[in-house]
Parts: C-alpha cells; structure tokens; sequence
C-alpha cells in the first residue's frame, strides 16, 4: 500500500510540474505579444542611466517615454530577493543611483544557436532560478512594460532579461 502512494505521490507531482511548464510557456507567450512589434526587435536599445537624468531636466516628457513599453540596456549590479521566492536586479543608473529591474515570474534561459546562427532560448525558469547565476556587471537588454518612480525608488516593471548574444 505504502508504494501505491508513493507512486501516485510521484505522479501527481509528475503532473503538476507538466502543467506548470507549459502554463509558464503559455504565460510567457502572453507576456511577449504585450510588447508592441516594432519594440520587440529594437536594435537600439534605451540606456538604463538615461533616464533618471531624463527625470530631473522633465518629468512630463519623461514619464510619456518611459512610461510604455521598450527595450532597455543596463549593467546588474546586484540581486535582491522579496518573499524567498521572487528575485529582482538592481542595476546602474549612475551617479550612484539604482533602478531596481522588477522581473516577469519567468525568464528565458538555455540559449542555443539554430540552424540560421540565431540565438533562441530553449527553456524559461524562474526568477530565482535566473538571478541565480548572476555573479553582478552582467550587462543585458530588458524588455519592460514601463518605468515608474514611487517613494523615490525607481522601477522598471514586467521585465524579460536577454543576454546580449540574443540580440546579435
């Protein structure tokens, strides 16, 4: 009796980690057709420390550029964790300051070249999983959903990070 339950236990977990996979996939799929086109494939990306000095000189005109979606560039400079679940990057924004890059709950990762020399990735982990193999002064292209300010911290929300090679 006791190995019919450790099987069914087996299988059910089995199960759950299936559906989870391909609800991740499914999610992720959802998340990369929120991104308008013409962003997607940006080949000149946004420098992260342009734009709290975008900020001070003009918030209105500011706030209507980096308040929709588009594709960033910055530098990591560590990796904070909320909840011992979810991770987040914090990355330059120079003169000292910091944005803090919240990720989307699922990363692309094991980047493979295909048969056209393209990089595409093969798998999606978590953030946890992701930030985990970030040592710092990793640079990366973040596709994000918009950048706000609250309490005098800086985010850029719904963020997907690519290594730069993705974009090569």
């Amino acid at each position: 009796m006791k190995n019919i339950a450790v099987v069914l236990a087996g299988a059910l977990a089995c199960l759950w980690s299936a559906i989870a996979v391909s609800s991740s996939w499914e999610v992720f799929e959802q998340r990369l057709q929120m991104i308008p086109p013409d962003v997607q494939g940006n080949d000149d990306p946004l420098d992260v420390r342009e734009i709290l000095p975008a900020f001070k000189r003009n918030p209105a005109k500011a706030g209507l550029k980096y308040g929709k979606p588009t594709v960033y560039e910055g530098v990591v400079k560590r990796v904070v964790v909320s909840n011992q679940s979810d991770a987040d990057l914090i990355v330059d924004a120079g003169n000292g300051d910091e944005i803090t890059v919240v990720l989307y709950p699922v990363q692309p990762s094991a980047w493979k070249k295909d048969e056209k020399g393209e990089w595409k990735f093969m798998e999606l982990e978590s953030t946890m999983e992701f930030a985990a193999n970030l040592e710092g002064g990793e640079r990366f292209y973040l596709q994000c959903r918009k950048f706000v300010t609250s309490f005098g911290r800086h985010y850029l929300s719904d963020c997907l990070a690519f290594p730069p090679k993705a974009f090569d």
